[in-house]
Formats: structure tokens, sequence, C-alpha cells
């Protein structure tokens, strides 16, 4: 929309928001058209409100240009300040997004939340203290554990939104564009997503890395994240709850993907493997990642005790 317009309808009633002033209408490219599900991404944003998280609401619809159908596109809040009041109430806002791009307010409180989490040790209960004044922690978890459940390797260097109410708001992150994950993305599906983050590369510049590494320099984050972890995939993340994602969107869509696959000469048989390929995929990852979250903290907690033995 233009000007001053607004949209004064409740064109995304999961949103629970009357009156919207910018939408975005999502492709899903990479996981859209002729070769992907197209609900990836709005699965994940789901299952980040389910663990408690903010999170951008959408809706489906058919894209009508000067009444030439255009296909499928999934219709979602934008993130920036006017968000945030819609969902949180009323202030100004620091939104930050990939590549540190501010959206608005100013970077000032991102670039000293960077010099803290790189400069301190967070062994220190009292560092670890500040941190968790200065970031959501609990919130901080459940993305990362739900990034990494979904192998979406996509991020964190990439897609992430990150903002706080200023003056002295926590830092909140959202999720957005995981289209690679819940097996979108050119991986196999028990990749291992700590040795993932672990190996550096582009993630090495990753504020989101960054911060998760400072947090497991504290053993009682340790153990509480191992606690976050199980209570996840006993709950929010079981596929029980996934798989109703994934039918709701499914079921919600399906009538006018198949006319569009058949309008654009492509067979509907490969979007229902790819719904198939995710149902397959949340029935078997959260045993995975578990292993490999059990693994890698075993991996910690031996490397802790020789040092206190050295």
């Amino acid at each position: 929309l233009y000007g001053d317009a607004r949209v004064d309808y409740d064109i995304i009633p999961e949103a629970k928001v009357k009156d919207f002033d910018k939408l975005v209408l999502r492709a899903n490219f990479n996981d859209g058209r002729s070769h992907g599900s197209h609900i990836r991404d709005q699965i994940i944003r789901d299952l980040q409100s389910d663990m408690g998280g903010l999170h951008s609401s959408g809706s489906w619809y058919v894209l009508l240009i000067n009444s030439k159908q255009h296909g499928v596109y999934n219709v979602v809040e934008r993130m920036d300040e006017e968000f945030f009041v819609s969902h949180l109430g009323p202030g100004q806002y620091d939104v930050i997004k990939t590549g540190d791009r501010v959206l608005n307010g100013t970077r000032k409180g991102w670039s000293e939340l960077r010099e803290f989490v790189r400069s301190t040790d967070f062994s220190d209960e009292a560092n670890f203290e500040e941190l968790a004044k200065r970031i959501d922690v609990e919130g901080f978890t459940s993305y990362v554990i739900l990034n990494f459940w979904a192998q979406n390797f996509d991020w964190p260097h990439n897609n992430w939104y990150a903002a706080r109410r200023v003056p002295d708001g926590k830092w909140m992150f959202l999720c957005w564009d995981a289209e690679w994950g819940l097996g979108g993305g050119s991986y196999g599906h028990d990749i291992d997503p700590y040795a993932f983050i672990d190996s550096g590369g582009a993630y090495g510049h990753s504020m989101i890395r960054a911060i998760f590494f400072a947090l497991i320099g504290n053993p009682g984050y340790c153990e509480y994240y191992q606690e976050e972890v199980r209570r996840h995939l006993g709950g929010s993340l079981s596929p029980v709850n996934a798989l109703r994602h994934i039918h709701r969107h499914r079921d919600a869509i399906a009538s006018d993907i198949e006319h569009e696959f058949q309008a654009r000469g492509y067979d509907p048989k490969r979007w229902h493997a790819q719904i198939e390929e995710i149902e397959a995929y949340v029935q078997n990852c959260g045993e995975i990642f578990q292993d490999y979250t059990d693994e890698y903290f075993s991996y910690r907690n031996a490397g802790r005790s020789e040092d206190r033995v050295a």
C-alpha cells in the first residue's frame, strides 16, 4: 500500500490484528512454484508462536492482477515497528534484520550488545545475569532450538530479525524466510546442527551465533538449554503438533495449488510429494536432534571436567 492507507480488514485472522499498515506477499521462491511445498516458512513461524515467541502470522490468497491469476501467495505481517506496536503496545522499537540493517530506531543498542557479548566471560554469573537483562534468554533459546530442530541452514548468518523496545527492552529474535528448513535445503535430514554452527565459515560473523556460544559458556545455561530441548521436543516440536500445522496449511491451499500446477503444466504429484517429505521429516527429526544435543553437551561437559582436573 502507498500513502496513508491501511488495510482495515481481518485479512490475517491468525494475527488477531484488525488494522494493517504493511503486508508482505511471499511467493516462497525456494519452496514454491514448480518444486516446493509453499508452506515450510509459515509452519516454522507458527511453531515459534507455539514455543512462546512472537511471530509473523500469515494467511493464503490467490493473487489477481487485472483479473489475471498469478498463483498462491502467503500474505504475512511485515516485521517493522508497526508490527511490534500492534502486538506489544505503543512505544519506540529498534528493529534490526539480516546484515545488521536497521529498519527502525538506531544501531546503537545492537552495537553495544555485540561488544558486550564478544568481550565478556559468561561463566561468571554476574556477567550472565547482565546478559539476561539485555536479551530474552528464554525466547532466544526456543528460537535457536527451533532452527536447529528444523535444520534451517540458511541461518543464522541470514534470514533473521531482532528487536527491542527502546530504551532498555530485552532483545527478541524472530524467524523469517526459513524455507530451507524441514528438509527444504540441499542437505540430508540427519546433519548435525551443532557441527554446522561450530564450523564457522559464513556463520563466523553472525551475532546470533556469537550469542549462542556466549550463553553455552555458562554451565548453568547448558543445563537449562538441554532441559528446554527435552521440553519442546515433547510439546511444541512433537510430531503431533508439527503435523497439525502441516495439515492445516496443506488443506488451506491444496485445491488452489493443484489448479496452479496444472495451469503451469506441472504435475501436482510433485507438490504432494513435498508435503509427504515434510511429514516424514517431522516424524523423525526429534530423535535425531535429541541425540545430537546429548552428544554435543556430553562432549562439552567432558572438556570442562578435563579443565578442572588440569
